[in-house]
């Protein structure tokens, strides 16, 4: 995985918001949303979020950490 920006339209559809979110390499269905990225000991790492429409297997997830900090 790695570590990028992407920007994002704001829920307005009007503002546009820049995040720093994991990048995936592997496929993420359409309303897989909001579920959770784990690594291999079974620990949440991150909240799946976007994907690449342009590619069946690049999509993205925010941080755990970023997550605990908004909740």
């Amino acid at each position: 995985m790695e570590s990028e920006y992407i920007s994002m339209e704001g829920a307005d559809g009007v503002t546009t918001i820049k995040i720093r979110v994991m990048r995936m390499d592997t496929a993420v269905n359409s309303g897989n949303s909001g579920g959770g990225l784990f690594n291999n000991k079974g620990e949440v790492i991150g909240i799946v979020n976007a994907k690449l429409v342009s590619s069946d297997n690049v999509s993205y997830a925010i941080p755990s950490n970023f997550v605990k900090y908004v909740a």
